[in-house]
């Protein structure tokens, strides 16, 4: 009975260790960054210089004034067409 106690604690202990040793994903890869697809509905994670790029342009429509689908992957998307998404 011990024996299994023992067991047991230290398996939650090692679950516990594992747990909080984890690294964020930007730790473990360098080259992945913070909100590459938008989908945080903003900017977030990206550098913007100037007035070229805003959170305004980031929409969840599906298709444009004409009806036209905008085929973005998720709910979120940059868009960098001509004229506003207002």
């Amino acid at each position: 009975m011990k024996k299994i106690r023992l067991l047991i604690i230290l398996s939650f202990m090692g679950l516990i260790t594992a747990c909080t040793s984890q690294k964020s994903i930007i730790e473990k890869d360098p080259y992945t960054f913070l909100n590459g697809d938008f989908e945080l509905g903003s900017l977030e994670g990206w550098e913007t210089t100037g007035s070229a790029f805003s959170d305004s342009n980031i929409s969840f429509q599906k298709r444009d004034e004409n009806q036209l689908e905008y085929r973005q992957q998720g709910i979120y998307f940059y868009f960098g067409g001509k004229g506003n998404l207002g």
